[in-house]
């Protein structure tokens, strides 16, 4: 999103409109081209390709860490409320790669998608699973701090999903070249 404005500089004449719904785009009946889709990447009919895959890490506000204790070992995430997107299971296979004894992986708040999960952590909330790439400015300015440095790849990504035949006309295909470039310089 912070970077569609670069878009409309290098193609003032295309119009973009985008719709944020975790209901599944039908691309018959919807007038979409393009669907972004966190999951396994397997949609029948529809080309689908990679986006954002890296690992999931631990973000927190560093204001939550100052008003507790310091988060040394993972096991002390007990003391602390974990929040999930809709894929809860992740927390589960981060704590179990990270060896985890004592930390219920399934409690805690869990919001429709990620960017609920993120705006809770950074209000101080909880502690929250993330992509990097997604949250690289918040870390830049210190917003979310990574109190672990282990991260999990749990074969979930972002993919952008598409009918084969949009990439028919040129417009088209000039956003998917440009959003798939924007996404790997981020």
């Amino acid at each position: 999103m912070p970077q569609l404005p670069q878009f409309n500089q290098l193609h003032p004449a295309i119009d973009i409109r985008i719709s944020t719904t975790n209901r599944l785009a039908d691309f018959a009946r919807d007038d979409v081209d393009f669907a972004v889709r966190h999951g396994l990447g397997n949609y029948p009919g529809l080309t689908s390709e990679i986006l954002i895959d890296d690992p999931l890490q631990p973000v927190c506000s560093p204001r939550l860490l100052k008003s507790r204790k310091q988060l040394k070992l993972v096991d002390e995430l007990s003391a602390y409320t974990l929040l999930h997107d809709e894929h809860q299971q992740d927390w589960r296979l981060w704590l179990e790669a990270t060896g985890a004894q004592h930390v219920l992986w399934n409690s805690g708040p869990v919001f429709a998608d990620s960017n609920g999960a993120l705006d809770a952590a950074k209000r101080g909330h909880g502690i929250a699973l993330a992509r990097k790439t997604l949250i690289r400015e918040e870390l830049k300015s210190h917003e979310l701090i990574l109190p672990f440095k282990t991260s999990i790849k749990t074969g979930i990504a972002y993919f952008l999903v598409y009918p084969s035949e949009v990439l028919l006309k040129e417009e088209t295909r000039q956003f998917k070249d440009w959003l798939c470039r924007a996404v790997k310089l981020k």
